[in-house]
């Protein structure tokens, strides 16, 4: 008889890995409701996904504005960890075999990409959709967690964090699509030193023949994908 695969829907409303109200002149006074959009926004998400079968597991997470710490170069690293923690427990407890996350920010793509790598060994390729890499590490001029999320699936970054985590995914595994902002010129020779490929939006309009060659190549049967919706133009 064939295995049933199990699939299920992740709502995970973290916003303690972004610091975006000093990036948005808009935002500056208000920097508790800009970052409390992302928890909102996962709530929104979750209410216009389509309706399935899927169980549907939510990650708690604190909605307290605290002093926002910056610790080993993490801002809010310590309820960062433990939410991770958390999101780890309730996906070891659920053991699907598929996972359909709606965050939140960058960092929510972290816990069930690497716990499916931990699943799948070696077997996973990883697909960021994003105007951002996301190859941030501590001690960089940006603290937030966000900006750290695909390093922190390869297995660089912030120790405890890092431990925490159940397998990390190879950057010859690691494809960016739509890249269209790095900020910072070491964030550029960052990722030409990790080797991780990049498809631009341009190669990828009219159809996805490109991703499809990519995923061919990297000698991986399964994928995860993260989309941020600020790739789109």
């Amino acid at each position: 008889m064939e295995k049933k695969t199990s699939t299920i829907r992740l709502v995970y409303p973290q916003w303690q890995g972004a610091r975006i109200a000093e990036q948005i002149p808009e935002l500056k006074n208000s920097p508790e409701d800009a970052s409390k959009g992302y928890y909102l926004g996962a709530q929104l998400l979750n209410f216009l996904a389509p309706k399935s079968e899927q169980e549907t597991l939510v990650v708690p997470i604190s909605t307290e504005m605290t002093d926002r710490i910056v610790m080993n170069g993490v801002t809010d690293r310590d309820i960062i960890l433990q939410q991770t923690k958390t999101a780890l427990e309730i996906l070891r407890a659920a053991n699907p075999d598929k996972i359909v996350t709606l965050g939140g920010e960058c960092s929510v793509s972290v816990p069930p990409f690497t716990y499916l790598a931990n699943k799948y060994p070696n077997d996973v390729a990883m697909i960021w959709i994003d105007a951002h890499p996301d190859i941030t590490l501590p001690g960089d001029v940006y603290p937030a967690y966000h900006a750290m999320a695909v390093t922190a699936c390869m297995g660089y970054g912030e120790k405890q964090i890092v431990s925490a985590l159940p397998a990390k995914i190879e950057p010859s595994k690691i494809l960016f699509v739509g890249l269209r902002n790095w900020e910072r010129d070491e964030i550029k020779v960052r990722q030409k030193q990790y080797g991780i490929k990049h498809i631009t939006g341009e190669e990828v309009k009219e159809n996805s023949d490109a991703i499809r060659k990519w995923l061919k190549s990297c000698s991986a049967s399964k994928v995860v994908i993260h989309f941020d919706m600020d790739v789109l133009d």
